[in-house]
């Protein structure tokens, strides 16, 4: 019995792997644990990072005062935080994206929020914000709270 969960499982699960995991020495951030490494510190994510890979097309001075609170947000996100937004936002806490495009909508009242489709990397925020405040206290509400996470699939 050990034999087979120690050695056999463990061995028929690498057998099925090698051959795509062997490609992977082609590429030269697979090369040595120094490039993974290097990898890795690339794609971990940063407020600078992040709030440039924001990218909008506010069509208002609503909408760009409401995308330079978003930027402003961003940037005073601690790490633990803003792996929490990127998560939100993208599916990922890493920057696994080149862009997270921000679309604005008109939601007031109880049903104003942020929104992601992490699919697209999309995040439309409300443009009825009046100040950072707003925009910050109730996006981080929504990063906090578990029912924000749930999918609906409409």
């Amino acid at each position: 019995m050990a034999h087979q969960e120690l050695i056999q499982c463990p061995r028929y699960i690498s057998n099925a792997w090698s051959p795509f995991l062997s490609k992977l020495k082609m590429y030269k951030e697979f090369e040595s644990v120094d490039s993974l490494v290097q990898l890795y510190l690339e794609k971990k994510p940063s407020p600078k990072k992040v709030s440039k890979i924001l990218s909008a097309a506010p069509t208002s001075e609503r909408q760009n005062e409401c995308f330079d609170h978003l930027k402003r947000f961003v940037k005073s996100l601690d790490d633990n935080t803003l792996g929490v937004f990127l998560q939100f936002v993208t599916g990922s806490n890493y920057l696994t994206i080149d862009s997270i495009n921000v679309d604005f909508c008109k939601l007031e009242g109880a049903a104003r929020r942020p929104l992601a489709h992490t699919c697209g990397c999309v995040l439309i925020i409300p443009e009825t914000y009046q100040g950072y405040n707003e925009l910050s206290e109730e996006f981080s509400s929504v990063l906090r709270h578990s029912a924000s996470w749930e999918f609906g699939i409409v």
